[in-house]
C-alpha cells in the first residue's frame, strides 16, 4: 500500500440488551446473533441465533474495501425478525458512515469509519474510544465536508 493512501478503522457501536461495546471490523467476515457461536455474541431475546452477516468486500483495482451485512448467514437462511437498517427492512446493505441497525427489539448498531491517524490523536490524548467521541468526530468530520463544498 502506498504511504498515500490513508488507512481506515470501520467500527461498531454495539447496544443489547447487556451492555455497549465498540468492535473494530478487522477480520473479512463476522456473524451476529445470541448463539455462542457467533463472532459478535448479541444480547437480545428478539435476535436470531445467527442473525446477520458482514462481509468485507474488497476492489482490488482500486486498493479499497466496503464492509456489507447482510440477513442471516451465508447458506441463506435469514433471521426471525430481520434487519432494519435507517429506519427500512434490508436483506443486505453497504455500510455507510452512520448508518443505523436495528436487531430484535432492543439491539442497536452503529457504523463508523474513521482514519487511524484521527484515531491515534484521540488515543494519544489519553480519551477512552467510546460512542460519545465516535459522535463528536462523525460531526467534526462532516463539518470539514461542508466546509470544503463551500
Amino acid at each position: 500500500m502506498s504511504s498515500l493512501q490513508q488507512q481506515f478503522e470501520h467500527i461498531l457501536a454495539i447496544e443489547d440488551e447487556k451492555n455497549q461495546r465498540m468492535i473494530t471490523l478487522k477480520e473479512d467476515m463476522y456473524t451476529l446473533g445470541r448463539s455462542g457461536k457467533t463472532s459478535i455474541l448479541i444480547v437480545d431475546r428478539q435476535v436470531s441465533r445467527h442473525h446477520a452477516t458482514i462481509i468485507r468486500k474488497r476492489d482490488i483495482r482500486i486498493n479499497k474495501s466496503s464492509f456489507w451485512i447482510m440477513d442471516g448467514n451465508l447458506n441463506g437462511q435469514k433471521s426471525t425478525n430481520g434487519l432494519i437498517i435507517n429506519g427500512k427492512s434490508c436483506v443486505s446493505h453497504k455500510l455507510k458512515i452512520g448508518d443505523i441497525i436495528l436487531l430484535g427489539s432492543k439491539t442497536k448498531i452503529k457504523y463508523y469509519k474513521f482514519s487511524l491517524v484521527a484515531l491515534k490523536q484521540i488515543l494519544k490524548a489519553g480519551q477512552t474510544l467510546n460512542q460519545s467521541i465516535l459522535e463528536r468526530m462523525l460531526l467534526r468530520q462532516e463539518d470539514s465536508k461542508q466546509t470544503m463544498v463551500i
